[in-house]
Order: C-alpha cells, then structure tokens, then sequence
C-alpha cells in the first residue's frame, strides 16, 4: 500500500504540474485570484494524502478514482471506463436535466443474436449492475 500512497501523490502532482503550465503554452497569466500556487498545491496533496491515510480500502479506491476523475477532465471516456468498473468517485455531479435520473447505466444488454444463438453466452445483465469487465 505505500507504492499506492507514493503513487498517488505523484500522480496529483504531475497532473497539477500539467495543468498550470497550461497557461504558459498560449502566452496567457492567470490571475492571481485564480492561479494555483505552490502553496496551495502542496495544502491540496496533503489533504488527500491525510484522507487517504485514514481511509480503508474501499475509500482508498474512491480516492484514487476521484482525482483520477479529476486529472481525466475533458476526456470523459476514460472516466466512464473506470466508474462502470469501481463505481468510485461516488460523490459525482448530479444531472442537470433531470431531479430524479435513476441508476447510471454501467453496460448495455448483450446483442439478442449474441445470446439467441450462443448456447455458452451468459445470461442478460442488468443496466445498473456492476461490470467486471469493460472489454
């Protein structure tokens, strides 16, 4: 679990390293209201890295996904991939659109030819369950 922890928070810091040099790359300054500081970077991987130490492991995992999530930003696929796959961050964005959206689909029902005709397919699964695989 310490390679884990080590892991983690060069993972964080990498990611926070990328995304404020991004300014830099189009010639822009941030203002300093909103430009990440090493201070406050440093107070952020602490944070998580204090949540982290106290978590068991189910909120390990949930950390780890969460700022996963976080670095993924943009990229929503990947993001999707992991969530079908651990379920974790569990404090995600609520739907706009809708008060009560119901389960998040986390796999689609298996082509009906596929198991129409496949004697050794699996049975159908459930739209909300649990994936243990992606591919």
């Amino acid at each position: 679990m310490a390679a884990a922890r080590v892991s983690l928070e060069a993972a964080i810091k990498n990611s926070m390293a990328k995304v404020t040099g991004f300014p830099a790359t189009l010639g822009v300054t941030p203002s300093a209201t909103y430009a990440a500081n090493a201070t406050t970077i440093a107070a952020y991987v602490s944070f998580v890295l204090a949540a982290y130490d106290a978590a068991n492991d189910n909120g390990k995992l949930e950390i780890i996904m969460k700022e996963y999530y976080l670095s993924t930003w943009g990229n929503g696929w990947e993001a999707y991939n992991a969530y079908r796959l651990t379920g974790f961050p569990k404090n995600m964005q609520q739907t706009v659109y809708s008060a009560t959206p119901g389960f998040f689909i986390r796999s689609f029902y298996y082509p009906s030819v596929y198991v129409n005709r496949n004697l050794n397919a699996p049975t159908q699964k459930a739209l909300g369950a649990k994936v243990d695989k992606v591919f």
